[in-house]
């Protein structure tokens, strides 16, 4: 029952059961059409059940496509969760975040981030991340910090759809972005996390394109 369950989320998630409702629709209008067209046109009366059952026929490619691709801001993408090597929402666990990551990252057209915090002695860190991260109170995170009111393993960031997100992964004290409590959402160009209301401060910056281009050739040199 519990796996039935997750398929109907995992369903609902990629929109399937819209894009088939709004596909049945449109095959019934186009077929009450044809009823009246067909018979105008000297077409034979079996040509409407042909019309409608290449209709029917149709319904599993659109699931299929459904399930496949998605609909962006940036157009029609393939949505990664549907790879089999890519985890999905719900396995989002604190000792699998960084596999996690790693499965869902794509950095294609999401640029690079600048992250800025401070360590228990005040030194300010910056550092350059291309590939995704873990933030949490643990040594093993590449964004450690340390402060009681941080979990473990807190949060994750990643770039999925030519954005960058971050993923709280059911902290004890939640993650903030710019003062809003938030549990999975895109990154700004500039923004402050928090890790509790009050906690320890992160800055970020999403770097272009061209800008990673640039930064990536400058390594380059300097190797």
């Amino acid at each position: 029952m519990g796996k039935f369950r997750k398929l109907v989320r995992e369903l609902s998630r990629r929109r399937v059961f819209r894009s088939l409702v709004a596909y049945i629709i449109v095959v019934w209008a186009l077929s009450q059409g044809a009823a009246d067209l067909f018979p105008a046109f000297g077409l034979p009366d079996w040509s409407v059940r042909a019309f409608v059952l290449a209709g029917v026929a149709g319904i599993p490619i659109v699931a299929l496509l459904s399930w496949r691709f998605d609909l962006t801001a940036h157009g029609i993408v393939r949505d990664r969760s549907s790879d089999p090597g890519v985890l999905a929402d719900d396995d989002l666990k604190p000792a699998n975040a960084p596999q996690w990551a790693k499965s869902r990252h794509d950095p294609k057209g999401a640029g690079y981030l600048t992250v800025i915090w401070q360590q228990p002695d005040g030194e300010r860190v910056r550092r350059k991340f291309f590939e995704p991260f873990v933030i949490g109170r643990d040594p093993d995170n590449e964004v450690q910090l340390w402060d009681r009111r941080v979990s473990r393993v807190h949060a994750v960031i990643y770039a999925e759809d030519r954005v960058w997100k971050i993923r709280d992964i059911n902290s004890s004290n939640g993650t903030f972005l710019d003062g809003d409590k938030v549990t999975k959402t895109e990154l700004p160009h500039a923004c402050k996390l928090r890790f509790h209301e009050k906690g320890p401060e992160l800055e970020l910056s999403v770097h272009t394109m061209e800008e990673t281009a640039m930064t990536r050739d400058a390594a380059t040199r300097m190797d």
